[in-house]
């Protein structure tokens, strides 16, 4: 049985709020999308038609001054889908209400937008020789940081971890 259109865009989050922002970024040309894969210059779309794969319009591409005004998964897109066969057009990004944000790699540092417009984020690594409690740590402040939900179960045992951390380093030392 086929999901009728509007409820995929529910599902996805669309709401009256996005909807407004959708009409105050020239959505008349275009129809809302959100973002669910990035991968080198082109993402992959869900909207009213299904799934789709988009590029980025030239005109956005030179009014992008930064990476991270680039569309990110989570974000809700303007989009213009030419031909069936062919790429949809990203011609813009709506408003974020939060970005999970990472500097980039590399020489040149940057901001990277590893997800847009989430509530929770659930912090999951595994305790063995690969753990990274720097990593950890510079996540849990982007989450302070930017106003986005750490899931309880990860607050609770974040000074387990932190303490068991502290002495898995300290015994590596002595090794």
């Amino acid at each position: 049985m086929e999901q009728h259109p509007i409820s995929i865009l529910n599902s996805l989050g669309w709401s009256l709020a996005w909807k407004d922002a959708f009409l105050d970024a020239n959505g008349a040309n275009g129809a809302p999308a959100r973002v669910v894969r990035e991968h080198r210059g082109v993402d992959a779309l869900v909207s009213e038609a299904g799934g789709t794969l988009a590029e980025v319009s030239g005109g956005f591409r030179h009014r992008a001054q930064m990476r991270r005004d680039f569309p990110a998964v989570g974000d809700w897109v303007v989009v213009e889908q030419p031909a069936p066969s062919s790429r949809a057009v990203i011609h813009s990004v709506l408003p974020r209400r939060s970005a999970f944000v990472r500097r980039s790699a590399g020489a040149k540092s940057e901001d990277q937008v590893v997800a847009a417009n989430v509530d929770t984020v659930f912090l999951v690594s595994g305790l063995d020789h690969d753990f990274k409690l720097r990593q950890c740590k510079e996540i849990r402040h982007h989450q302070v940081e930017q106003d986005i939900h750490l899931q309880n179960e990860v607050k609770k045992h974040w000074k387990a971890i932190h303490r068991s951390m502290r002495f898995h380093h300290k015994w590596r030392q002595r090794e």
